[in-house]
Formats: structure tokens, C-alpha cells, sequence
């Protein structure tokens, strides 16, 4: 529900539960077949954080998934030099060995994360310059994170 509520007013965006209902285990390589398959004319794009960008040649079967999608990093921070080297030669490596395609999307990053969101509600303080009111407001109204 929070989820549907973060992206409720971002236009392209959907918050499906497919792999909620999925039985057994549920993999990335399946959840965007399934995708592809809903959406077969559009570009599908996985985004992700530095840590899972960088391991992710050990998912399961992860050259499918790049033949499938765009895989887009979107840093937390800004990388230290040694990180910064590390995604270069992954992104080149993956680029060149699998043929992905990828982007790297420079933001300005968001200085709190969401485990220190849920310390300060759980310590009743104010998070609400860190949330949209909508998401404040459901998690107040039902007394969540506490």
C-alpha cells in the first residue's frame, strides 16, 4: 500500500504484486518475462542501487535479464573513487561480454535512508520532510514502524 501510494501520482509507473502471488521461489528473470509479456512494445528498465549493480552478475540468470531490459544504476551517493573504478569496469564488463544495455543516472542523492526513517518514527520523531504527505499520513494513521 505505501508503495502504491509513493507512485500513485508518477506518470509510467505501475506497482503490480505478481510476485507476491507467485508460488515457490520468485525470480527477477521471471517477474520481467512476465513483464515483457504484458508489455511487449515497451522498453523495460531495472533500476538499482550500487551494491546490487555490482553483484549482479551472480543473479539467476542474470544474461537473460539483460537481454531483456535496460539495467539503470542510480547511486545512493556519491561513490568514493574505488567504487567509482568498480562500476566502470562492471559496467564495461557487462556491456562487453553480455551485451546489456545500461545506464548510469548521476542524482543528487537523498541524504537519509529508509532504515533511518523508520529509527525516527519508531523514536517519535519528525521524518515528515522525508516522506510525501500521503505516505506520513498512512503510516500515522496506522501507527506503522512503531
Amino acid at each position: 500500500k505505501l508503495t502504491q501510494l509513493a507512485f500513485s501520482q508518477l506518470p509510467g509507473f505501475a506497482v503490480l504484486d505478481m510476485e507476491l502471488r507467485r508460488e515457490g521461489k520468485s525470480y527477477t528473470v521471471d517477474t520481467i518475462r512476465e513483464l515483457k509479456a504484458q508489455y511487449e512494445h515497451d522498453e523495460l528498465f531495472l533500476m538499482m542501487g550500487t551494491d546490487m549493480f555490482l553483484s549482479f552478475d551472480t543473479w539467476h540468470r542474470f544474461e537473460d535479464i539483460f537481454k531483456l531490459c535496460t539495467l539503470v544504476l542510480i547511486p545512493r551517493d556519491f561513490p568514493d573513487e574505488k567504487t567509482r573504478k568498480e562500476i566502470e569496469e562492471k559496467n564495461r564488463l557487462y556491456r562487453e561480454n553480455y551485451g546489456a544495455k545500461t545506464e548510469i543516472i548521476d542524482v543528487v542523492p537523498f541524504p537519509i535512508s529508509s532504515t533511518e526513517i523508520c529509527r525516527m518514527i519508531k523514536n517519535g520523531e519528525d521524518y515528515s520532510m522525508y516522506v510525501p504527505k500521503k505516505i506520513h499520513d498512512f503510516i500515522e494513521e496506522r501507527g506503522l514502524y512503531r
